[in-house]
């Protein structure tokens, strides 16, 4: 066996996971390839979040048996948790892991003699980098089958967290995105107790490292000692992924959240006093078992309050072995593409308006490594979560560049390059101030 390659489906964690999958892989003598590229074992890091994950997942295993017909092909991720036996039956796979096994893939497979650490020192042709605090989830969200099959919340050490961070910077890394299942519980089972403020305390003294993103956070895990991290951190970007679901609370009882409509309007508005024109994404299922015209119009209705940047849309499906499963009044399928339609609509609405503000202004572009596939031209994005477009050399990728904003769609500012950033210093050097008393800053 010499080459691999992996198909990744999902979240930030199962990227990252492919990533540490990757580097256990090359360290027992694998070369990667790229997907579609004929090879010797092919590795389906599968998704079960929704039905349409589902799917998709035994459709990527089906391909990778056609275009690999000689490899061994293994399932692992999510769904081939949830359906271990669904996934074993399809034809040609060779062997179902589960997650929590992911890391003893090697050793599973005869490559190695033993497990191996299970880790990254570099993302990828990535920019920014993913790094896992955490895995699990015990929300137990009623809608929601990823507790089942990532199981109970495993924190991983400060020291690890740490050590991880400085090998992506020395990897050439600028931005880390601190990612997990439920970011917002790391450290409840570690002794002492932790924190993400415990995790910033350690990476934003690492010299180099000038962009630190959490990927979500829930409104009820601000605590007051990470708010005050955001306020005198310039290195934390002003961008936070704040889990909605639903603008409606008899709704989000029903789902088994654990806030109330309240708990982010406040979070909000602490936010927007500490970092001026603070970038706010989220998600939102539609169509949850019961959902009123009159629940959906409050989630519109929070949106709008909110001023949501991006809304990532999930219809509702069920889950086997969810107690959503069982509630009743399901809303019909044309309600549910009707309701999603309607939040397109106003998600479109509030990107637009969000990004108009930043017209005419100079904001900082962390340049990715990979040129925009439609346009040919560099992209990359700021603090706040703006994806930028602009012409510029190939030297400028994986740097940090002052871009002027001269028009804007709801997925992309286009821009003008003017002057390319310090690199040591970031935001300081350039005419574009710190986020602490403007938003031309950027964050992604």
């Amino acid at each position: 066996m010499k080459t691999f390659n992996i198909i990744t489906l999902g979240c930030k964690v199962n990227q990252y996971d492919s990533e540490a999958i990757s580097d256990t892989l090359e360290s027992v003598g694998l070369t990667q390839v790229e997907p579609g590229i004929p090879a010797d074992l092919c590795i389906v890091n599968t998704c079960t979040v929704t039905g349409v994950a589902d799917r998709k997942s035994r459709q990527q295993l089906k391909r990778a048996v056609r275009a690999n017909p000689n490899a061994q092909v293994v399932a692992t991720g999510c769904a081939a948790d949830n359906h271990p036996e669904r996934m074993a039956e399809l034809t040609g796979v060779t062997h179902v892991i589960s997650n929590r096994a992911k890391g003893r893939i090697p050793e599973l497979l005869g490559l190695s003699e033993g497990p191996l650490p299970f880790g990254i020192s570099k993302f990828g042709k990535r920019t920014r980098a993913f790094l896992k605090v955490q895995d699990g989830c015990e929300c137990f969200c009623t809608y929601c089958i990823i507790p089942y099959v990532r199981g109970k919340v495993v924190s991983r050490s400060l020291d690890e967290i740490e050590d991880e961070a400085k090998r992506l910077v020395d990897s050439g890394h600028k931005e880390i995105v601190l990612t997990g299942v439920h970011i917002g519980s790391f450290g409840i089972d570690l002794v002492p107790r932790r924190s993400i403020a415990d995790i910033l305390d350690r990476l934003v003294p690492i010299q180099d490292l000038h962009r630190i993103r959490i990927s979500s956070i829930e409104a009820r895990e601000f605590s007051d000692r990470l708010l005050d991290q955001i306020a005198r951190f310039p290195k934390l970007c002003p961008h936070f992924h704040i889990p909605l679901q639903s603008g409606s609370d008899r709704l989000l009882t029903q789902m088994k959240r654990r806030y109330r409509t309240s708990d982010l309007f406040e979070i909000v508005d602490r936010l927007s006093q500490i970092l001026p024109e603070v970038s706010y994404t989220t998600d939102v299922i539609v169509g949850f078992p019961g959902e009123t015209e009159e629940d959906f119009e409050q989630t519109l209705d929070t949106a709008r309050r909110i001023g949501f940047n991006k809304i990532h849309i999930f219809p509702y499906s069920d889950r086997k072995g969810t107690p959503a499963v069982k509630m009743p009044n399901k809303c019909s399928p044309q309600v549910i593409a009707d309701r999603r339609r309607r939040l397109a609509e106003l998600e479109r609405e509030l990107a637009l308006s969000y990004k108009e503000r930043f017209l005419g202004r100079k904001v900082e572009v962390l340049t990715e490594s990979q040129r925009d596939p439609g346009s040919g031209k560099l992209c990359g994005y700021t603090d706040r979560y703006l994806r930028v477009l602009f012409e510029g050399p190939d030297s400028l990728k994986n740097e940090f560049v002052s871009v002027t904003a001269h028009s804007i769609e709801p997925e992309v500012v286009h821009g003008e390059l003017t002057v390319p950033a310090a690199k040591a210093t970031g935001l300081s050097s350039l005419p574009v101030m710190n986020h602490l008393t403007s938003s031309n800053c950027s964050h992604s």
